[in-house]
């Protein structure tokens, strides 16, 4: 430390190169070794405390075993951020995919409680495991063959034509489709590989060269049209008799309306089978009056079997 130049006493001579100081005080030396040695015992306790291995306290006997698991994995993700937001989406992503099923069981808590305060209704006899037709044999006006239960209502195969949100208790369907004047039967066409269900039926020689086969699937009730090399298209005429309305959109869709309402059709779709695979055939609706209406299709190769996949929507 450097001298302190302090006042000097008047009793004590000073020299220019010699100035006076203050004599050592010997009270602040000790403190300062005092403060010194404290610093360096706290510094090796320190380091003695931080050696030790960490050891977490063992949880009581009387704590849930679920409890002390949550509180290690909240210590883990505490310590590590990621964890916990991969958590956080995992529960989010959880209750996304049970939000349908929990609203699918609300309704049906419902409808079980209106079923409940209601009348019974007769259902259509038939026994379905899963999508699929099932033969009909129950004792309704129409000639059913074939009933297959959609997502919304009931389609049921007649001779010569499909009946659209049809009912065993109300007798009749709110939309008939008919092949004209054409009471062709339908049969089965193919089962499922368990063989437990109709996954298929089919209507041949609808018109000379023309099958209609109509499946049924976990997306719902789809028919196609296959003709035979060499057929006119124009040969397929349906008509739906009981529509006041019908009408082909700017997109290319049909929309009818009668009396249980309004509904548009999808997209048409039309191809042939190739080497390659499918080869697409531009097609569209053509109006006929009286609630009929057919196909125009494009070029195709008229040696080759075509398909008309007319959606149902």
């Amino acid at each position: 430390m450097p001298p302190q130049l302090l006042d000097r006493p008047t009793d004590q001579p000073v020299t220019e190169d010699r100035p006076w100081t203050r004599p050592p005080d010997r009270g602040a030396a000790e403190t300062a070794a005092h403060l010194l040695r404290q610093r360096v015992r706290f510094a090796e306790r320190r380091a003695s405390v931080c050696a030790l291995p960490f050891q977490r306290p063992a949880p009581r006997p009387e704590q849930h075993w679920l409890l002390v698991a949550a509180g290690r994995a909240w210590g883990q993700m505490a310590r590590r951020p990621s964890l916990l937001v991969a958590a956080l989406v995992g529960a989010l992503l959880l209750l996304v995919l049970m939000l349908p099923s929990l609203v699918v069981g609300a309704r049906s808590t419902r409808a079980d409680a209106t079923q409940t305060t209601t009348r019974t209704v007769a259902q259509p006899a038939m026994a379905l495991a899963g999508p699929g037709f099932a033969a009909y044999g129950g004792s309704a006006s129409e000639p059913i063959r074939f009933v297959v239960n959609r997502a919304t209502n009931v389609m049921a195969a007649v001779p010569g034509g499909l009946l659209y949100d049809w009912r065993e208790d109300r007798g009749e369907a709110l939309t008939r489709m008919t092949f004209g004047d054409r009471p062709v039967e339908p049969e089965v066409d193919s089962m499922s590989p368990t063989g437990d269900r109709i996954e298929s039926i089919r209507y041949r020689e609808v018109w000379p060269g023309v099958d209609l086969i109509v499946r049924s699937t976990a997306l719902g009730i789809s028919y196609e049209f296959v003709l035979a090399p060499g057929v006119d298209p124009s040969t397929v005429v349906l008509a739906y008799p009981d529509t006041v309305s019908l009408t082909v959109g700017p997109d290319g869709r049909m929309h009818g309306e009668n009396a249980a309402g309004t509904w548009t059709s999808g997209w048409l779709e039309s191809w042939q089978d190739g080497p390659n695979g499918r080869e697409p055939v531009s097609t569209s609706f053509v109006l006929l009056g009286g609630g009929r209406f057919g196909y125009q299709v494009g070029p195709y190769d008229v040696t080759r079997p075509l398909t008309i996949d007319p959606p149902v929507d």
